[in-house]
């Protein structure tokens, strides 16, 4: 979609992070193909750093032919001034996380896009001492709500997809976490894993359900005034 800034029309910039692009490869998700698609009014970048965590050559290379996809070379040495900025602002964030940024901030970027809540929590934090309108941090569920509200995909599509990322990544996410933890372990510390495994996994709910809950009482709403007008 054309927006105006600084006088000139310009294509919406989206910067996404690997997990974005594996989340709608997820084989049950299925949407990689359908979501570069969907954005071909946009333009998706992503950090070479970034794109070279996607282990799958199957999506790198769908990536790849993509005609809004850029994979951009971050400039190391202003990469590393850029680090060295963050440090005093207590954004701490991996080296692969922090090229998400980066890139949001050098380019311009009107979204910033992660399913990791650590990068976008930080991405929300610069933005906030930046105080910039810019760079608006989205997870995979609430970029695939912008889709539905840009007319993009239809609800039921949005629907379809937030729940089979719940189901098939966040479910196996958290089984795999719980897993790797040491339960043969006093009992007072064994509930404190338990505890904080309940808020952790309370806390990715939330990431899906706001979003559905939001748009089904603005269809709700939509579907009310219709009925007034008519």
């Amino acid at each position: 979609m054309w927006q105006l800034r600084y006088g000139v029309f310009q294509l919406k910039k989206i910067v996404i992070d690997a997990c974005v692009a594996i989340d709608m490869a997820i084989p049950r998700v299925n949407f990689l193909e359908d979501f570069l698609d969907c954005l071909d009014e946009e333009s998706i970048l992503i950090s070479s750093v970034n794109f070279d965590e996607i282990q799958q050559r199957e999506i790198q290379n769908k990536l790849k032919s993509s005609s809004n996809v850029e994979i951009i070379e971050n400039d190391e040495t202003d990469f590393n001034v850029f680090s060295d900025v963050l440090e005093p602002l207590k954004i701490n964030l991996s080296r692969a996380d922090r090229h998400v940024l980066y890139l949001a901030d050098i380019s311009k970027a009107d979204y910033a896009v992660s399913s990791d809540w650590n990068v976008i929590d930080k991405i929300a934090k610069y933005r906030k001492v930046k105080a910039s309108n810019l760079m608006k941090p989205l997870t995979t569920v609430t970029l695939l709500s912008y889709l539905y509200n840009e007319g993009k995909i239809q609800f039921d599509t949005f629907v379809e997809k937030t729940l089979y990322l719940y189901k098939y990544k966040e479910i196996d996410n958290m089984l795999q976490h719980l897993s790797a933890e040491n339960l043969n372990v006093p009992k007072p510390i064994q509930i404190k894993i338990i505890n904080d495994f309940k808020i952790s996994m309370r806390e990715r709910f939330q990431m899906y359900k706001d979003p559905l809950l939001f748009e089904f009482k603005q269809l709700s709403n939509l579907n009310i005034g219709d009925g007034e007008n008519g």
